[in-house]
């Protein structure tokens, strides 16, 4: 008796001869029984060359020739598909060889319509590949509860859906030969699945350095072609809209903001003015940006709105301004018996006598350029029309100006909180000083910078007020470890995975470490012992490693002491919150507990709650070389490189400190010792530090 297909496995293929063998091997050797595969082959001629050997040699394969495009291919293979369930896997990309049978025995346990698992994204250099899981979301998924998932890449390679569920409710992939294609299909999926499974285990390789991806020559009108088309599925299949709304603005956001960073800059108009347009045919009413970040928000706002228009259209009066100049202007400056006229382009010189002074006068009422009593906006006069345009160079001379000036105060006040910190016999006279300044600015006619200086002190007063000598308080919320574990846990395992190259530990303390997130990827990622120590006692249900693993002391006033060496220690984004006083304190429990530390802590005028000891790293480095550590810059540049998406403030902090054996170790494995590492703002910091600014106003 013949066996039934469990799984049909459908490769759309064009152009991809150089990695088709790789990866149709990849599912012949599943360990999975009774599967097909079906080669949709749209060329070139290597390609179709490749499928019939394999069609020959293995009885699995089905061909399916030349469909035409991407859509037609799946569309094609689904209805000749004899499997109970279907997969779609991209030519250039391979599959782990448990991948289908882990998918499969998930949803015949569950009876879902679909089963999704997680993914790598893969590099030639194996070393770079970085895993994407779905750690943040139940593995028996609702999107009535979590629809932000629709902002999740589509990844329709990494599931198998039900063959059924599919033709049932006429799911098809769309006919156009365009990128994003997969969008509308991840809505429709994920709004008609009564059952929807999520496997936090990466089975599938998503290859990154194929230079002809589709998505590496993106059009401009492409990603609005999908968004709309996955619109036009939900308002005529369903009537979720108002209950999904935040989930899905928030996509297509996500989806329309990396479209645009990866459009030509001649292509930027075209995207904006249909980005702008669609958005506005959609009944959005009023939005809560419950899962925006402020950089999505900005973005959608933006086309909402049009903001890049209004830019435009100033930049064309600038140049009208100029150009009319040019076109209608009296000059008397040519000589002493002359005067200068442009009238319509036409030079005109005309002697300075009685005729010629009243021809002046006239064409001055007529035609005329001048700077207003303020100077921000200049006047035209055309034929006595008078129209009144910004002076935007007068604006933005003014604007640096203030910028400067306000750089200066903000400096000014931190260097002064700094002292404050550092030195509490002089606090009570440094406060005095400041309350002065205030009060002398408060009396007086405040301009917007005085406004800003004022509150800025006043800010700044607060967090002086805070006795640097107090017990640690508690500085985040159960709510605040439950927003931000997840993000922690993602920029944990990227950064674990780039010092891998370099050492990999067995035994990781961790101070300062929260919830426990960074201990948990340590684990993940091979190390046998880990222990965890923060000021703050946990909620028990916040915890990603067990109780026992945590110790609970207080950074100011309690003293602790190891009684043994670990492989690596960190303490990552921990000491601005320590007075400088007890700073030593806790740098001598890192020299004791490891020759190889992990270190990040915020620079002055980073944005963060109860940030008392915010230095340069070339403080933090000059510390640690006191005690024989050398100084390895290796993980900011990887991420700077790889665009990898971590916490921006690892991005700008995180180094690598180690002496001895360790440093040698390093060393081998390629890492070079830097003095001095580059000092920098991360772009999302910066935004911070001016958004704190722009709020004060």
């Amino acid at each position: 008796m013949k066996k039934k297909i469990k799984v049909s496995v459908i490769l759309p293929i064009y152009n991809v001869e150089k990695y088709l063998r790789r990866c149709v091997d990849s599912i012949l050797n599943q360990t999975l029984e009774d599967i097909e595969i079906i080669l949709a082959t749209d060329g070139g001629e290597e390609c179709d060359r490749i499928c019939r050997e394999y069609a020959r040699k293995d009885k699995r394969v089905t061909l399916v020739m030349h469909p035409g495009s991407y859509g037609k291919a799946f569309n094609q293979s689904l209805k000749i598909a004899k499997g109970k369930y279907v997969g779609i896997v991209e030519a250039d990309d391979w599959c782990d060889p448990a991948m289908f049978k882990k998918l499969y025995e998930r949803a015949e346990a569950t009876s879902a319509d679909v089963v999704k698992g997680g993914f790598y994204f893969a590099f030639d250099d194996e070393r770079n590949n970085f895993k994407v899981l779905y750690d943040g979301y139940e593995e028996n998924f609702s999107l009535l509860k979590r629809p932000d998932f629709l902002a999740s890449q589509p990844s329709v390679w990494s599931c198998i859906y039900n063959k059924d569920f599919l033709l049932k409710n006429k799911i098809f992939m769309m006919n156009e030969r365009l990128p994003f294609i997969d969008v509308p299909f991840h809505y429709e999926t994920l709004f008609m699945a009564r059952k929807y499974q999520i496997v936090k285990e990466p089975l599938y390789f998503y290859y990154q350095d194929n230079p002809n991806q589709s998505v590496r020559n993106v059009k401009p009108l492409a990603g609005i072609t999908t968004e709309e088309k996955g619109y036009a599925i939900l308002f005529q299949k369903t009537d979720l809209y108002e209950a999904l709304k935040e989930g899905l603005i928030y996509a297509t956001t996500c989806h329309l903001r990396w479209n645009y960073e990866r459009l030509a800059s001649k292509d930027i108009k075209v995207f904006w003015s249909a980005a702008h347009k669609f958005l506005n045919t959609l009944s959005l009413g009023k939005i809560q940006y419950v899962y925006f970040t402020p950089q999505d928000k900005e973005f959608f706002l933006m086309l909402l709105h049009d903001s890049y228009f209004k830019c435009r259209l100033k930049n064309i009066f600038c140049k009208m301004r100029g150009g009319l100049k040019k076109v209608f202007s009296v000059s008397t400056n040519l000589s002493n018996n002359h005067i200068g006229v442009i009238v319509l382009g036409i030079k005109l010189k005309i002697k300075k006598h009685s005729v010629g002074n009243k021809m002046k006068k006239l064409f001055q009422r007529l035609f005329s350029v001048k700077n207003s009593s303020n100077k921000m906006h200049k006047i035209i006069n055309i034929l006595g029309i008078k129209l009144k345009f910004k002076n935007y160079k007068k604006i933005r001379k003014n604007k640096k100006d203030e910028e400067r000036k306000i750089k200066s105060a903000v400096m000014d006040i931190s260097n002064k909180i700094n002292l404050l910190m550092q030195n509490s016999v002089q606090k009570d006279e440094q406060i005095k000083v400041l309350q002065a300044a205030v009060l002398n600015i408060s009396d007086s006619n405040e301009s917007r910078l005085e406004k800003v200086i004022y509150k800025i002190r006043q800010c700044s007063l607060n967090i002086s007020g805070c006795d640097s000598s107090e017990s640690n308080v508690e500085l985040y919320d159960e709510e605040f470890y439950k927003i931000n574990a997840k993000e922690s846990y993602a920029s944990a395992c990227c950064v674990i995975d780039i010092l891998k190259k370099y050492y990999q530990p067995k035994s990781v303390i961790d101070l300062g470490c929260g919830v426990g997130t960074w201990l948990k990827a340590w684990q993940e990622n091979g190390a046998v012992e880990v222990m965890g120590v923060d000021a703050n006692q946990m909620p028990e249900k916040a915890l990603y490693i067990p109780r026992d693993q945590l110790k609970v002391i207080d950074f100011e006033a309690s003293s602790f002491s190891l009684n043994r060496k670990y492989d690596l220690a960190q303490s990552l984004e921990c000491l601005e919150h320590v007075s400088q006083q007890n700073e030593d304190k806790i740098l001598s429990i890192l020299y004791d507990a490891s020759d190889l530390i992990l270190f990040s802590a915020a620079i002055p005028l980073q944005v963060g709650t109860h940030h008392i000891n915010c230095h340069n790293l070339q403080y933090w480095v000059d510390k640690f070389k006191e005690h024989g550590y050398k100084c390895y810059d290796i993980i900011r540049p990887e991420c700077i490189k790889n665009s990898v998406k971590i916490g921006s403030w690892y991005i700008q902090n995180i180094l690598v400190f180690a002496k001895g054996e360790k440093a040698q170790i390093l060393e081998r494995n390629g890492a070079k010792a830097v003095e001095s590492p580059i000092l920098f703002y991360h772009a999302e910091i910066l935004k911070d530090i001016l958004g704190s600014l722009y709020l004060l106003l």
